[in-house]
């Protein structure tokens, strides 16, 4: 067992920390790493809840799987711009991991290699990598974030409870945000959206409860299903002229959105899209083919609807109350 070692220096000549090294031993405060080694292998240095600090060398081209996992006294940790890949859930649940510079040239970091790293309050996503996954997802107390250009797509779950993050600057060469990449970023209170975004995943902002405004950029053809669920505080949305569907719940439990301009060119309004919303009136484009059950249900202050002849209307679209146009 190595449950008693506390320090550990690997000789020249080492070329690669293998699989489990050391793993488990828990009062390892400090490790030298030397020149020469250029992997860092899975599970390296899994569960050494003592180790304070560690500084990887120049020439490192990969961090294993889990390599560092749950190294809960972990604080800081250089990683050198030779690393290109950074494995699955290397670095999760480094609870006290306060600062990280990612390689300028990295190329892969695979999901939850930094989850539950609730020490971590910025950083700074470098270019190179064009997938950003769910590396930081459930980083409770991540505030801040800058994406350089060349990211291109933000993907699923990508800062999913992030519940601190306030501020996010996503580049013009992103064109996909995935499915609830923001889902439960509870202090989110303005994104800019770029042009260049071109798809925007189901559920991508639900319960961002303190987004105020959001502008959907043109191109985007359909808001996913629940994208924007119960952000309460969203008084401004902006529809592009591209957009042609509204999927089921879109803007569900949106209390304080009362008014919104619907695009011509829409053609459908899904299930509960605009249920329990602020809404006071709705005007409904003569592209509208369909509204679909329930889409302004439970929308308390709806006084007014106005809609085409030609559009079918399902079941319970309006509340009892609301005086429908037809046109």
């Amino acid at each position: 067992s190595c449950r008693e070692l506390t320090s550990v220096r690997i000789p020249k000549g080492v070329t690669e920390i293998s699989s489990d090294a050391f793993y488990g031993c828990s009062s390892l405060t400090s490790v030298r790493i030397p020149k020469g080694v250029t992997k860092i292998s899975p599970d390296a240095f899994y569960n050494c809840r003592e180790l304070t600090s560690v500084r990887i060398p120049k020439g490192v081209t990969e961090i294993g799987r889990e390599a560092f996992r749950n190294c809960t006294s972990l604080k800081s940790v250089e990683i050198p711009n030779s690393v290109k890949v950074i494995k699955y859930g290397a670095f999760s649940s480094c609870d006290h991991l306060r600062s990280i510079t990612l390689p300028k040239n990295i190329e892969v970091i695979e999901e939850y290699a930094f989850q539950y790293c609730d020490g971590i309050t910025h950083i700074t996503i470098p270019g190179s990598l064009t997938y950003l996954g769910r590396i930081f997802r459930d980083c409770e107390n991540l505030t801040s974030v800058t994406i350089e250009h060349g990211v291109q797509t933000i993907g699923e779950r990508a800062f999913y409870q992030c519940e601190s993050l306030r501020n996010i600057s996503i580049p013009n060469s992103v064109t996909e945000i995935g499915l609830q990449a923001f889902t439960y970023c509870r202090n989110l209170k303005s994104i800019n959206i770029p042009e260049s975004v071109k798809s925007i995943g189901e559920r991508a902002f639900d319960s961002c409860v303190k987004l105020k405004s959001i502008t959907i950029p043109d191109g985007i053809t359909k808001i996913e299903y629940y994208t924007f669920d119960e952000c309460d505080a969203l008084t401004t949305v902006t529809l592009p002229a591209s957009l042609q569907e509204i999927e089921e719940g879109a803007f569900d439990g949106c209390h304080k959105l009362t008014s919104i301009t619907l695009p011509d060119g829409l053609t459908r309004i899904g299930n509960g899209a605009f249920a329990s919303t602020g809404l006071q009136s709705i005007t409904i484009p003569s592209s509208v083919t369909k509204i679909e059950s329930y889409a302004f249900s439970h929308c308390k202050h709806l006084e007014y609807a106005t809609v085409p002849s030609h559009t079918i209307i399902g079941c319970g679209v309006f509340p009892d109350h609301t005086k429908v146009i037809r046109e």
